[in-house]
């Protein structure tokens, strides 16, 4: 509190105001309020004291600073009111004194944050506004102004019935309207039409401004330009359906003549072959066999990059399952002389639910690798739990060998893509560097690790880990070892095979026929289609890339010609490798799936399961 008379002289002032302003009440009592107001301002001060048509006014409240003794800066509200005399002569005025300093900061705080988001609405590559319950545009950044070509205060005030074309600016009114009822966060992309007549994609957010108690205040939106993002997503979109493609033509191509070599190594070797014939042969089928390992490797690396390999979870027997992958590699060890063998811990559970082909997969690549790089010794598999909690386990394999071992600083990018230890090794032992690198992909796959432990010339063990299951069901042992020469046919059955090279043609009828089975061979899928209308067959091995008509279309129209005849069981016999495609293959209509090079077992059990019989037994 604060008095002074008309001249501006105190004559009375209360201890809160002397502490406010550092003075006592004696040195108050010989100043005037000029002396402590900033001289900025005096003059709005002195104002409310203006006469009026009515006279002095008798209260009036201004915000103003005062400078306080140590000449820092407090700002005030000040509340003053006129005393008279008995003659109803103002003498004196009554002055009440309130500190807004933190206010005053406050506010001019609030004032930089406000510039500092405009500065960063404007600056953002986005279209931000505000509007009101109402749909007026509150706020609107500088973006949004050029994509309008609108000063934004001529937006502000606005409606988007104001801005856009009716048919769109109805389609935003509704999207508004549905966000602010429904208080939530809409995300979608709309094609935005600009003034100069282009239509621009934009990925849009609307959001509801809402209060401490959830009341709806308004609606903000942020808009962002995602055409070319867009256009550069349906290119490598595009570029990925190409490479696919590019891929299954490839497998294709190279598989179908590899089938006819290998199958005519396999035909070859049930002939009576001198000691050098059979060697030759079997090193026809080796060659064979390595190119089409090279060709997975490279079409499992491109599904891996283009993350489209799944991992597969399927009941299975472990130990079955290295037994059959050491019985696979016997012989190329046995060719060097080295000794193959595994220990299992006996704590390893009977069955596994995992991906048994790409367990299977990373063994043949680490075990082949050890026989490849040992020239004298052996060559073991150990597989053992490294965890197991409740049903969850984690399954820990190692492959040592008494090989030529890896220096340490080479080890470390072993796993890298097409990478070898050195040229010369390259050039001595062969291979595309991708079965490590592969490998390492597939553990992760499986959430698992792989790593290495060597010292060069003295041998390495490279292991890795993989999180599996227990199985749920009880798993059989597996009968391992199994070839066409162990099965029979307990009844013969009348074949069609759509097939339009004539190679493969002659292998699978030779094959087949050995089990008593009558073979009809057609080269097109219009000609199957055809051969199943007028013949009765038991069951169909359908080649997938004919010319005419492809396996997938004759099988759709065998499908939908309706009779007993459009339920015949159909095999997908085809070199494209790529398990996306089986998924088409099924929705055509067809019941299972075998690649090439024709596995014969895998062939057998495809026609017993599609069959619904044992027609192929053991024994």
């Amino acid at each position: 509190m604060a008095l002074h008379d008309m001249e501006g002289n105190y004559v009375k002032v209360n201890q809160t105001f002397c502490d406010l302003l550092g003075y006592t009440e004696a040195e108050f009592l010989r100043m005037n309020w000029r002396d402590v107001t900033h001289p900025d301002d005096v003059g709005a001060t002195e104002s409310p004291d203006a006469e009026t048509e009515q006279g002095l006014r008798e209260n009036f409240a201004i915000e103003k600073r005062y400078v306080r003794k140590d000449q820092s800066v407090v700002w005030a509200r000040v509340f003053s009111a006129h005393l008279r005399d008995a003659a109803d002569v103002p003498q004196y005025i009554l002055g009440q004194i309130y500190d807004i300093t933190e206010l005053k900061q406050a506010e001019e705080e609030l004032r930089n944050s406000q510039e500092i988001m405009r500065a960063l609405a404007d600056n953002l590559p986005a279209f931000i506004t505000l509007k009101d319950t109402s749909g007026r545009f509150l706020f609107v950044n500088k973006r949004f102004e050029e994509w309008v070509r609108t000063a934004r205060e001529d937006v502000v005030g606005k409606t988007v019935h104001d801005i856009y074309a009716p048919e769109q600016a109805a389609e935003f009114d509704a999207l508004d309207r549905k966000a602010m009822l429904e208080k939530r966060i809409l995300h979608m992309e709309v094609d935005l039409w600009y003034p100069d007549g282009n239509t621009r994609t934009v990925f849009s957010t609307r959001f509801p401004l809402l209060s401490s108690t959830g009341k709806t205040m308004g609606l903000g939106t942020v808009n962002v330009d995602i055409t070319e993002l867009k256009r550069a997503k349906e290119q490598a979109e595009h570029a990925n359906r190409s490479k696919s493609e590019f891929l299954a033509s490839m497998s294709h191509e190279i598989r179908t003549p590899m089938a006819g070599v290998l199958g005519m190594a396999d035909i070859l070797l049930d002939d009576d072959l001198s000691d050098l014939q059979r060697k030759t042969v079997l090193k026809i089928k080796g060659a064979g066999q390595a190119l089409i390992t090279i060709l997975n490797d490279i079409l499992d690396l491109s599904k891996i990059q283009a993350g489209k390999l799944e991992i597969e979870y399927i009941d299975f027997d472990l130990r079955g399952l290295v037994s059959d992958t050491l019985d696979l590699l016997y012989p190329k060890a046995s060719e060097k002389g080295l000794a193959l063998a595994s220990k299992i811990d006996p704590r390893l559970p009977a069955g596994i639910n995992s991906d048994p082909t790409r367990i299977r997969q990373i063994l043949v690549n680490l075990l082949g690798n050890a026989i490849k790089f040992t020239d004298r010794g052996d060559v073991t598999l150990r597989v053992g739990v490294d965890e197991q909690i409740e049903q969850q386990v984690t399954l820990r394999f190692e492959v040592v060998d008494t090989g030529i071992g890896i220096a340490m600083d080479r080890q470390n990018g072993l796993f890298e893509d097409f990478t070898q230890l050195d040229a010369s090794t390259a050039r001595k032992y062969e291979g595309t560097g991708l079965g490590l690198a592969i490998s390492k992909r597939l553990t992760e796959l499986m959430r698992g690790e792989i790593g290495v432990e060597s010292i060069e010339g003295k041998g390495s063990t490279f292991w890795f880990t993989v999180s599996a299951k227990i199985a749920a069901t009880e798993i059989a042992e597996k009968a391992r070892g199994s070839s066409e020469k162990e099965f029979r046919a307990v009844r013969p059955l009348h074949i069609l095979l759509a097939e339009d090279n004539d190679l493969n043609q002659m292998i699978i009828t030779t094959v087949l026929s050995k089990f008593g089975h009558t073979i009809t061979a057609v080269d097109t899928g219009r000609a199957a289609v055809d051969a199943v209308r007028d013949t009765d067959f038991d069951l169909v091995l359908m080649d997938v890339r004919m010319p005419e008509m492809d396996g997938p279309d004759a099988t759709r129209i065998i499908r939908q010609a309706g009779g007993p005849k459009s339920r015949i069981p159909v095999i997908a016999v085809t070199a494209d490798a790529i398990v996306e495609n089986r998924k088409d293959y099924f929705e055509a209509g067809m019941n299972a799936c075998v690649t090439k090079p024709i596995n014969v077992p895998e062939l057998l059990q495809a026609i017993n399961e599609v069959m619904t019989d044992e027609i192929h037994v053991h024994g």
